[in-house]
């Protein structure tokens, strides 16, 4: 009796042991995932930082089994202060970190990867052009320095030019992230439009238009466009003595036209494979494009916008800290 007793003592003694222990292991977990959900927080926060937003915000949403959330302070014009939070069950853990980007002293507005054409007396880039491949000013006029890129690049008209040996890299699309919006239905963009402080739109329609007047409200406006998509500026005033990082338009691969047709566009265009027919068009911004004719006659502008604060780039996380956890 005594002996099943002592057996009976033992056997509680290390259930209760496994239940502290098994108890221990979730609350490790549950810290662990909480740690994780909370650099998704310094990662988002990067992530809208670097696609332009230039204000105080914040954001978050749920995870597996608890939430996260997350404010960014703007301290300068290079750098945030952002504070992310996530809660996992009973545990928290509370990331603090430092995001800085680089001052922008010279703007190139204008990359041309494969073929250029620049001429005519109308035709203006008022700032600096790069290409891979072959430029053709002629009687147009580049106020800034031209730099070309690899050993087959050229500039006809070009005066003095700067050289590169190595090619340069076409951008890649931005990371949006998952969190996204969809384009109108209709696949036009007229009117006032929500930038919903730069949560991206995502279009794949088979076309997509931009007409007539389109402000910009809690910007930035950041699009996001299919390859075979075409794409339409025809008659399009686009954010109208807007700040040119308030309207951000990223047109992935070579399939579909790109039309920039008596237009003015106050914003950035990336579409390093398309090629762009463009005809009476002013842009304040930039542009990169694969391939960029002027039709004969037209006028062409490109100019950068005077900011009262300096363009910033290369965003990263420069320091990063765990505050005490609970």
């Amino acid at each position: 009796m005594l002996v099943l007793m002592i057996i009976t003592i033992l056997g509680l003694a290390l259930l209760a042991r496994s239940q502290s222990w098994l108890q221990a292991t979730v609350e490790a977990s549950a810290s662990d995932r909480a740690l994780v959900a909370s650099e998704r927080g310094v990662a988002e926060a990067l992530a809208r930082i670097d696609a332009g937003l230039r204000t105080n915000f914040s954001g978050g949403g749920p995870v597996a089994d608890g939430t996260f959330r997350y404010q960014a302070t703007m301290v300068a014009p290079d750098q945030f202060e952002v504070e992310a939070t996530a809660t996992i069950g009973e545990r928290q853990r509370t990331i603090v970190a430092t995001i800085g980007g680089t001052e922008v002293v010279d703007q190139e507005l204008l990359f041309v990867d494969r073929r250029g054409v620049l001429r005519g007396p109308s035709v203006a880039v008022e700032g600096g052009v790069g290409t891979n491949g072959v430029l053709d000013v002629g009687d147009g006029a580049v106020l800034g320095n031209v730099s070309l890129f690899g050993g087959a690049a050229d500039c006809g008209g070009c005066v003095d030019p700067v050289r590169v040996d190595a090619a340069r890299d076409l951008p890649t699309l931005p990371d949006l992230g998952r969190r996204s919006r969809r384009c109108p239905r209709s696949g036009v963009f007229t009117g006032i439009i929500n930038g919903n402080r730069g949560i991206p739109r995502r279009c794949d329609q088979s076309t997509i238009e931009f007409t007539g007047t389109i402000r910009v409200l809690n910007g930035p406006l950041i699009i996001q466009i299919a390859d075979g998509t075409d794409v339409s500026f025809a008659g399009a005033d686009l954010n109208p003595r807007g700040d040119t990082d308030e309207v951000q338009i990223y047109v992935d691969g070579e399939r579909g036209a790109l039309e920039l047709i008596d237009s003015s566009i106050q914003g950035t265009i990336q579409a390093p494979r398309r090629t762009a027919i463009t005809n009476n068009t002013s842009i304040v911004g930039s542009l990169v494009i694969g391939e960029l004719d002027v039709q004969a006659g037209s006028s062409f502008r490109l100019r950068g916008q005077a900011l009262a604060t300096p363009e910033v780039v290369g965003w990263s996380v420069l320091t990063w800290s765990e505050a005490p956890s609970s």
